[in-house]
């Protein structure tokens, strides 16, 4: 059997990343983690969220690059910005914590609510964080990608990491039962989401990054 995503990450997750008492995020373990994030829509496979996938392949090289080229001026995120003369790094920065930010907050959405489909997850998050960012065609392909993004059941089964720790009585509860109940639901993915929405959060405060549009 092979390994859930989350095994797949240890190691190199947003869970990893240091963050100093400043709010310093380190480069190179963001970008690490940053490409496992990646992995988590190989494995949903197909046409779904390809664009997401894309873009955020694209923006961590260009991030990447510019930490490779003078890594003693950007051992933070932070500093790589402040020091990125040409802004190609800081707006490849700032349209990855966008994708990042989609990510974790349609997949929080999707766990705080066990009746609903991960499209439906994926387009009211779309629609809060990206969508004001995008132009017509933009939105109206993210709209056509939305028609092939899995079922629910699908996409946990794809990532090999169930949504939630059931016990021997609430496996037997129906998606509306579990809803009923969602407070007293742990999910294995909540730490990792958590982590990553932590990140997001020091980032869409940091105003050097905010301008980088």
């Amino acid at each position: 059997m092979s390994a859930s995503w989350l095994e797949s990450i240890q190691g190199k997750s947003f869970e990893n990343v240091t963050v100093d008492a400043n709010g310093n995020i380190n480069t190179e373990e963001f970008i690490r983690a940053a490409k496992s994030l990646v992995t988590l829509f190989e494995r949903i496979g197909g046409l779904a969220l390809n664009s997401v996938k894309d873009d955020m392949t694209n923006n961590i090289a260009k991030v990447e690059k510019r930490f490779n080229e003078a890594p003693a001026e950007s051992q933070t995120l932070q500093d790589l910005v402040k020091n990125d003369k040409s802004k190609k790094a800081a707006q490849g920065l700032f349209w990855l914590k966008l994708a990042l930010d989609l990510t974790a907050t349609a997949i929080r959405r999707n766990l705080d609510d066990p009746a609903e489909e991960l499209n439906t997850s994926f387009t009211s998050a779309y629609n809060d964080v990206l969508k004001p960012h995008h132009g017509f065609l933009a939105k109206k392909a993210f709209g056509l990608a939305m028609n092939s993004v899995p079922y629910r059941k699908d996409f946990y089964g794809k990532i090999g990491v169930a949504p939630y720790e059931l016990s021997a009585e609430q496996e037997q509860f129906s998606a509306e039962q579990l809803k009923g109940v969602k407070d007293q639901l742990n999910s294995p993915l909540s730490p990792e989401i958590a982590a990553l929405k932590s990140v997001v959060t020091i980032l869409n405060n940091f105003d050097d990054l905010t301008k980088c549009k």
